[in-house]
Parts: C-alpha cells; structure tokens; sequence
C-alpha cells in the first residue's frame, strides 16, 4: 500500500512540474542569432501566471486561442524583448474605458523591443470606445508587421518612444497617436479614420478624428513612406503632427495637414512624394498660422493637382510674411508669381515617376563610458545604458588606435551596464571603448564607437 501512495505522490509531482513548465519561461540570455525560446498562451491566466518570469528576456510570444479582456486586464510586455505572435487569433475587450489591450513599456531598466507579427485583430468592441489598441512608452521600441488594430487611438505612441508600422490595417478615431518625442515610420498599411464616441452623451462633432495625431508641447516626428490614408467626412483630418515628413502613401477625403503651431513654434511639413489628388482640399489648421518656406517643402515629385499646389504657395507666402522672410521674385511661394492656371481646364493630376522609401536607420546611439577600474589582472568598464540596444562591443588594446594586443568582447544581454575583463598584463595600460549594437530582422546596426578611456591593470 505505501509503495502504491509513494508511487502516485511521484506522478502527481511529475505532472505539477509539466504544468509549471508549460507556463513560465525562465530568464536566459539569449544571442541574436539563435531562435528565442517559445511560450504558447491559450488564455488571460496563462500570460497573467508567466509574464513576471519574463521580465529582461527575449522570448516569442504564441497566442493560441482568442482571448477576451475585461477591464484593467492587458497583455503588458514590461521590460519583455522579443516577438509576439498573434498566430490569426485576436485579442478583444468590449469594456468601453479599456485603457490599453498591448502596453510595452520600461520596467527595471529594461527597455522593450518588441515585434508583433501573425495577422491576429487586437481592440475594442463597442458602442462608445474611449482605449487603446498598442500603447508604447518609456523609450520603448515596437515593429508592427501586420494585423488588425482599432480602438479610441489604435497606436499610442509616448515619452521617446519609437514606432514602425511594416503593415496591417488600423482604425479609431485618432488612428496613430504620436507624443512627447515620440517617433512613428510607417511604410505600409491602411489607416482610416472613423467616428468614436466616447459616451452617449458626446457627439460626432465634439472633437477632430485624425489619421495621425499629436497634441503636445514637444510634439511627435512622423515619417510616412507608404500606405494608404482615408480621412473621408465632416471632422476629419489626415496629419496632425509637429514634425512630418511625406516620402509615399495615398490620402484620400478631407486632406487637413495641420501644423499644430499652436503647441510647437519648429513644426515642419516636408513631402518629398506621396499622391494626394484624392482629397477634397488641402489646408492647414489653424489656417492663421501657415509655414515659410524653410518649414513648408512640397517636391516636384509629390501629386498634387493644380488648386492645391496653388493653396501650398499662398500658405508659403503667408508663413514668409508671417516670418519676416523677403519674397524672392522666382519663388513659387510669391503671391507675384502663382503657378499659371488655365481656367478653361479642369484639375489635372500631376504624374511623377514613384519615389522610393527613404531607409529607417536603426542604430542605436553612441555608447557612453561611466568609468573603468583597475583589478588584479584585470579591468572592469561600466557604461550608460543605450536604449533600443540589443547588446554591446568591447575593445580592449594596448594603445590609443586599438591595433596592438586587441581584446574583442561582445555583452549579449541589452541591460547589462558593466563588463570585468580579464587575463590583462599586471602593471599594463590598456586602453577600453565601447560601442552598442542592435539587431533588426536579423540584421545588425552598430552605434559610434565611446570616447576611449586608459587604465593599468593592477
């Protein structure tokens, strides 16, 4: 009888532990050239029993089944790097004040860089919608590849945070929410811009829905190389944005390209392509306070029809005046001398060749040496952490060009702050710099190398 009790109690320990297992991810160092490790979720609970595991790794992410949301509930990737595969399912929440279905964000110093991949839908279903889809903040860094996003804003970007939209269909009412530094790249993707109430009480007209939207005194960057924009009806605005750059993308409906002057005095529109012959007008808001022509660049290369190259020149000459900048007699911006305008045709689109996009440059930023101290036979380098850094370089030599007695040493884990170095020469002066690396989709971008520093080896 006790060898049958000692025997069952083995087997339900056994099977405690597979179930342990299956739901939590130890934290490991992991290279940039190997797969991550895989954890499968089928429900609120499991991501709930797993994430805190997970805190400073880098892990893939597999949704297994739909999942609903209630309030206060999100798939938080605090401080989690990695991939988040949405495997077709969705992730939905039908309460009306969900603040957030993804939140990436900084927790224990460890910044995210995410990637959310496999065509699943994530939002909010309901009749009035005051959340979010994707929140990224803290510096956080997050690729979008493909799927379908709705919410009050489908993407929040915050706080210096970095956004890259590859694909994917996205909709709200301020659809890519850009603030605080923030920085968006979209290349692909179709973004629309619909009616969203935020309690029965509001109204469609209580406020502007906007296709990408900043309202602060620091005001967002926006770079926009594809995609397809549809701001069509009353209250609609394609570009709210301190800081926008146009190199493609189709706009379509109520063409608004607000200069948000109101909250940041270096706002800047520079489309150097992109086809907005689809739009019903081209104007700015508010249409007071219109750009000089240091801030305001329409290229040749961008379509526009004759009366909206029209309305950019006067806009242009308004901000000169407004800036007090003299009118140049051969500038298209002088109300002197306006494109010529045959009345007896009707608006013809401009066509150019295609323009092609202009590269995202992923790398990190200069690294930073904090100190370095001398140990018996060795040395021990600390430096400031580079957000978005996927791991670091070391070189250690034994003189200033770093060509005699090299020492190559490469810190995988993107929170590290400090690496020893060992086996040195006693009494030696080496000199150490350091550098952060990143890896995106499997390429590698290097920082600046640090300013070096020298010490002897005790």
């Amino acid at each position: 009888m006790k060898s049958i009790v000692k025997k069952s109690l083995i087997i339900a320990q056994a099977l405690v532990l597979c179930l342990a297992m299956m739901f939590t991810v130890v934290p490991q160092e992991v290279s940039a050239e190997s797969t991550l490790p895989e954890i499968h979720i089928s429900s609120y609970k499991d991501w709930n029993d797993a994430w805190r595991s997970l805190i400073g790794t880098k892990v893939k992410v597999v949704l297994d089944s739909d999942i609903e949301l209630n309030y206060g509930q999100a798939f938080n990737f605090s401080g989690i790097s990695g991939e988040f595969d949405l495997n077709g399912h969705n992730i939905t929440s039908t309460d009306t004040k969900h603040p957030a279905i993804i939140n990436v964000y900084e927790l224990n110093d460890y910044t995210p860089v995410l990637t959310i991949t496999g065509n699943g839908k994530v939002g909010i279903i309901s009749e009035y919608i005051e959340g979010m889809a994707v929140s990224v903040t803290d510096g956080s860094s997050l690729t979008i590849k493909n799927g379908d996003y709705f919410g009050d804003s489908a993407v929040y970007a915050a706080n210096k945070s970095t956004v890259v939209i590859e694909g994917g269909s996205f909709s709200g009412k301020d659809v890519v929410s850009v603030f605080d530094e923030s920085s968006v790249t979209i290349n692909n993707g179709s973004f629309k811009s619909k009616y969203v109430k935020h309690s029965s009480e509001a109204t469609v007209s209580d406020t502007w829905h906007t296709c990408v939207y900043d309202d602060t005194d620091t005001g967002g960057t926006v770079t926009i190389n594809g995609g397809t924009f549809d701001s069509t009806g009353t209250e609609m605005q394609s570009i709210r944005v301190s800081h926008t750059t146009i190199n493609g993308g189709i706009f379509k409906g109520n063409c608004t390209f607000c200069n948000v002057k109101d909250y940041v005095d270096d706002t800047y529109l520079f489309m150097n392509g992109g086809d907005i012959t689809g739009c019903t007008d081209f104007f700015f808001f508010p249409d007071d306070t219109a750009l000089d022509k240091d801030h305001l660049k329409v290229s040749s290369a961008a379509k526009l029809n004759t009366s909206q190259r029209n309305q950019v020149s006067i806009a242009i000459a308004k901000g000169n005046a407004a800036s007090g900048i003299e009118d140049d007699p051969d500038d298209p911006g002088n109300p002197d001398n306006p494109p010529a305008v045959d009345p007896t045709e009707p608006d013809k689109p401009v066509v150019n060749p295609p323009v092609m996009p202009i590269a995202v440059n992923y790398s990190p930023a200069k690294a930073v040496i904090k100190s370095v101290k001398a140990g018996k036979k060795s040395l021990t380098v600390k430096w400031k952490k580079v957000n978005n850094a996927t791991g670091y370089n070391i070189q250690v030599a034994k003189n200033s060009k770093f060509t005699k007695g090299l020492k190559n040493v490469t810190v995988k884990k993107y929170s590290s702050k400090g690496k020893k170095i060992k086996s040195l020469k006693k009494g030696k002066k080496y000199y150490v710099r350091v550098r952060a690396y990143r890896v995106v989709n499997g390429k590698t971008y290097y920082g600046a190398w640090s300013k070096a520093k020298s010490k002897k080896a005790k």
